[in-house]
């Protein structure tokens, strides 16, 4: 019995002793040094206890000894809850005489109450402005303090805490609350009118009724992230009075919350077209992790929706003209969402040829298998950011993007860029492409724009040689990134602009072309997961400003040479940042002098 209660109470006490609240006091007493050695006695007495239960030894005498160290254990950790209570008094007393404006109290298990016993009846605290309260597991009870001033408060990891009673909080702005009761919540936003940024995690007991009393008190409160409040149903009421419940919301975040139905209450009932009067002043939506979430209705005028990872998900909607107002749409890992009920204006998509999103910029999409087009996206004057991921379903595309400055299409299988009338947008700047209808050796020619500077192919591609494909890449790039090309042995081109290569998962990749006046602007180069790649292009690495190694099942070789005392030292010791990932070494490199340091699977080479 008492070995395993020793097994919880002394890691406990150990991160006692090395918290902020024992050194301060450690400090303040002048006890430092006994407080080490203490520390230092009860990690070797962690140690022994852990060698006698693996060795499975019985003896009496042990026994005895284990249950004197139970209540030696059991003293030391009331003298350190008394330390911690005491500490927690001077820094209020401090406060109290206006000299402190940050005050953060943790680990003090042993307090149950903080009140007028701490900081006297009816005492002020006139300066302080943040005041935190973490993994205090025994805290009940919280009274008679004033906080005129108080900003930010935060208070997380402690379940127990549950009668609140203070004063007003005029000043308060910022409420942060995780892993605490419902109580608290209610206590805290009754007297916290000011509050325009409200942050709840883990909320024991905020179930729809609940919830339903405490949003009656966030008339101030612009931003809202709920997460893991697996109690809630629903966010808002549809009977609610839209002049008193989030008036000024701005920004809503839930995550986690596994019980979510919808944000509004009875959401399904209501017709496709019809504008709620709730949370109208909402511009950014995100819904993430919400798994019995089947439909999202979005208020009118949001500017900003994410929907990520619910897996029930099937529908998603906007009032009629309630979407020209987006700037940024992500869906994302929704693989339930249907595109028939995908509805723009109570339109469904595909019957709806005309842009209803005046002021779309960004769009991300990946894993919805039910998508098939996106055209509907043709003539969006703003969109200059599109990312299409893992969409085995989508076959078309738009062709008339001219504001576009950055493209992601990857693994679309039905998706076939390779036609030789594919328009690419005229001001494109980045692509990211691959694993569509053809690999990218196989297509025919294209006029990429001038414009076009950053590539990164994607394979499954069966080239060999960069030959088979150095035909199709515009003079312009200046970075190139080649991913998951599993044939892919040599690499000799000549992009004169190019100052960035990256190869990444290229298996059997052995040769980069060394010559100077193939590559004459290179100056960072990386190879990451490249097994077979056992010699470096020595001629391009002069001009090298940095050399990235990910080495993986690297050939001890290569590790060798680019140590301190390898061949390729001389050449690569002036890089200002050079990492080959799966040594042993550290190289810092100063002014005058290189320090050795042993670390943990890295060798990095600095210069200054």
């Amino acid at each position: 019995m008492a070995e395993s209660v020793l097994s919880v109470v002394l890691p406990l006490l150990i991160e006692k002793l090395v918290s902020e609240t024992s050194n301060s006091i450690a400090r303040y007493k002048g006890i430092d040094a006994e407080i080490e050695k203490c520390h230092d006695s009860l990690k070797l007495i962690q140690r022994v206890l852990a060698d006698a239960s693996r060795k499975g030894i019985t003896d009496d005498a042990v026994k005895g000894w284990l249950n004197d160290l139970q209540h030696l254990a059991y003293d030391i950790d009331d003298v350190l809850d008394g330390w911690a209570t005491e500490a927690m008094h001077r820094e209020f007393s401090h406060d109290s005489e206006g000299m402190t404006s940050k005050l953060v109290i943790e680990g003090l298990y042993g307090v149950e109450a903080v009140g007028s016993e701490l900081y006297g009846t009816g005492q002020a605290f006139p300066s302080l402005e943040i005041l935190s309260f973490d993994d205090m597991c025994g805290w009940k009870k919280w009274s008679g303090a004033v906080f005129p001033c108080l900003q930010n408060l935060e208070i997380i990891g402690c379940p127990n805490l549950v009668e609140v009673t203070l004063e007003a909080l005029p000043s308060l702005n910022v409420l942060e609350l995780k892993n605490c009761d419902s109580g608290v919540l209610r206590s805290l936003v009754e007297v916290a009118s000011a509050v325009t940024k409200l942050i709840i995690r883990d909320i024991s007991g905020l179930n729809d009724v609940v919830w339903g009393g405490v949003i009656e008190s966030l008339g101030a409160v612009e931003e809202l992230s709920i997460w893991e409040c697996n109690e809630i149903r629903y966010l808002v009421k549809s009977d609610a009075d839209a002049t008193k419940i989030l008036v000024k919301l701005r920004k809503l975040e839930v995550r986690e919350c596994e019980n979510l139905v919808s944000i509004g209450e009875k959401e399904e009932e209501e017709e496709d077209n019809c504008r709620s009067n709730l949370l109208t002043s909402l511009r950014i939506l995100e819904v993430n992790e919400c798994k019995n979430m089947e439909r999202c209705s979005c208020p009118d005028g949001i500017e900003e929706l994410t929907v990520w990872s619910c897996s029930s998900m099937t529908v998603v909607s906007f009032p009629k003209g309630g979407q020209e107002k987006l700037r940024s749409l992500t869906i994302w890992n929704c693989r339930n969402l249907l595109e028939k009920e995908w509805e723009w204006g109570g339109q469904k998509m595909n019957n709806n040829r005309s842009s209803s999103m005046p002021m779309l910029e960004l769009v991300w999409i990946n894993e919805w298998p039910n998508l098939k087009s996106i055209i509907e996206l043709n003539d969006v004057a703003h969109l200059t950011e599109l990312r299409i991921h893992n969409c085995e379903s989508l076959e078309s595309f738009p062709n008339n993007l001219t504001s576009l400055e950055k493209l992601e299409i990857v693994n679309c299988p039905r998706m076939d860029a390779s036609l030789p009338g594919w328009v690419w947008p005229p001001n494109l700047r980045s692509l990211e492409i691959g694993k569509l209808k053809k690999p990218f050796s196989e297509w025919g020619p294209q006029t990429f724009p001038t414009s076009l500077v950053k590539l990164k192919l994607w394979g499954e591609d069966g080239a060999g040689s960069s030959s088979e494909f150095s035909h199709l890449l515009p003079s312009s790039l200046t970075s190139l990134e080649i991913h998951g090309f599993e044939k892919l042995e040599s690499f000799s081109m000549g992009l004169q602009h190019l100052q960035s290569l990256c190869f990444v998962f290229c298996p059997n990749m052995k040769k980069v072309c060394s010559h100077p006046q193939r590559l004459t602007s290179l100056q960072h180069l990386t190879f990451s997961h490249c097994p077979k790649m056992m010699d470096l292009p020595e001629m391009l690495l002069p001009s090298l400003l940095s050399l990235n190694i990910w080495l993986g099942d690297y050939p001890e070789g290569l590790k060798e040479r680019c140590s301190k005392k390898g061949s390729y030292w001389p050449l690569i010791s002036h890089i200002p940042y050079s990492s080959v990932t799966g040594s042993i070494l550290f190289y810092y490199k100063g002014i005058g002098c290189i320090l050795l340091v042993k670390c943990c699977c890295i060798l990095v080479v600095f210069c200054i």
